[in-house]
């Protein structure tokens, strides 16, 4: 069993979560705006698209917070990135959006991977 500790250069680090979670954000966003839906209004979106208010208020906290380190702890797990990107599906959001926002949560996901190995750790990372 491997036990080195990871030694992380907290620019990279910061650089490559800025990028991972900007992705993110323009991608929730761009589904948003083809939905017609405003991020600053996520009680508006929880009504008129059937979402969970949490997961509304939480994409709404991922697009409108400018620090990356901080929106981290408001990104959505996977499947709950799934329900959301299935209502939108519904009301006609195109494909190419839809597709952008996977490979967003791909890249973020490969982000985790390779700094922290999971979630949790990543949260407690940026806690600190």
């Amino acid at each position: 069993m491997d036990h080195s500790v990871k030694v992380i250069d907290p620019r990279t680090f910061r650089e490559g979560s800025q990028a991972v979670v900007h992705g993110l954000r323009r991608a929730f966003a761009d589904i948003l705006s083809a939905a017609g839906a405003d991020p600053s209004q996520p009680q508006e979106i929880s009504r008129r698209y059937g979402l969970d208010k949490t997961l509304a208020w939480r994409i709404s906290r991922v697009i409108r917070q400018e620090d990356a380190i901080v929106a981290v702890r408001d990104i959505p797990r996977r499947p709950s990135i799934g329900i959301f990107l299935r209502k939108m599906e519904k009301h006609g959001v195109p494909a190419d959006r839809i597709a952008a926002m996977w490979k967003a949560l791909d890249d973020f996901e490969a982000f985790v991977h390779i700094h922290s190995g999971d979630r949790e750790t990543l949260e407690v990372m940026v806690e600190t």
